[in-house]
């Protein structure tokens, strides 16, 4: 164990572990990354959240085989979750009880992560707003993020998630609405999060928005390299590149 925490150590000095501002009662942990030549022009920016029981580390390369020079800044999701972490996790004193405050923490994470870009944009030499990619739970945030913050990006994209009805409902005093384009992507044997959810939520989302695209793909609970690849080109087209 001491070995790890020996590694854990210096990866987090050699990559630079952060912390944002406290917005909302969380103040995030993150690894920032250049991929890409480096540069002191602004950079594009993509906020990557990654699955339950994961860390920030998870999918801090997931951008390495593509030609797209980009600030990753890879999320730590704040609770505990088996050996990593996950966006939140609900405690109470009965099942009902739990999932309120499940949600609950889950919508503040979710505001924290969209108040944090604008922090973020004045560290970090920024080009436009931030990309988000999300994987499983992360892709779940990411859709939550597309359906109530969408303002705050420039294009949400994510891999094998669903968004539960609850978090469709309208939180503002104003209706719903969708300015930033999304791509959903999902496993055709997906096991974790069955397909027919991810569906019906891309779907439901579609409702309000025109610019959403769901593609399938062979497989299962995984990335591609394929799906990395053609995310990387969707982004060079909203980057005008």
């Amino acid at each position: 164990m001491a070995a790890v925490g020996i590694v854990y150590l210096i990866y987090s000095t050699l990559f630079g572990l952060q912390k944002t501002s406290t917005y909302s009662g969380y103040q995030l942990e993150y690894l920032s990354k250049i991929h890409g030549e480096a540069t002191r022009q602004a950079l594009p920016m993509v906020i990557v959240l990654h699955g339950a029981g994961a860390d920030e580390k998870d999918l801090l390369n997931v951008f390495d085989h593509t030609d797209v020079p980009l600030r990753v800044i890879s999320f730590r999701g704040p609770a505990k979750f088996q050996r990593g972490y996950t966006w939140a996790k609900g405690d109470g004193t009965n099942k009902m009880a739990a999932q309120a405050d499940y949600q609950d923490q889950f919508r503040m994470v979710g505001k924290a992560i969209a108040y944090s870009t604008e922090e973020l944009k004045k560290k970090y030499r920024t080009r436009g707003k931030p990309f988000v990619f999300g994987f499983s739970m992360g892709a779940t945030m990411a859709l939550y993020l597309a359906l109530h913050y969408s303002d705050y990006f420039a294009g949400i994209f994510t891999v094998g998630g669903s968004l539960p009805p609850e978090f469709f409902t309208n939180e503002g005093a104003s209706p719903i609405v969708i300015s930033s384009p999304i791509y959903a992507y999902h496993g055709k044997n997906d096991q974790i999060i069955p397909f027919a959810d991810a569906r019906a939520s891309v779907l439901k989302i579609g409702e309000l928005s025109r610019d959403v695209t769901f593609r399938d793909f062979d497989g299962g609970h995984t990335i591609p390299p394929n799906v990395v690849v053609d995310v990387g080109l969707k982004m060079k087209e909203l980057l005008g590149q």
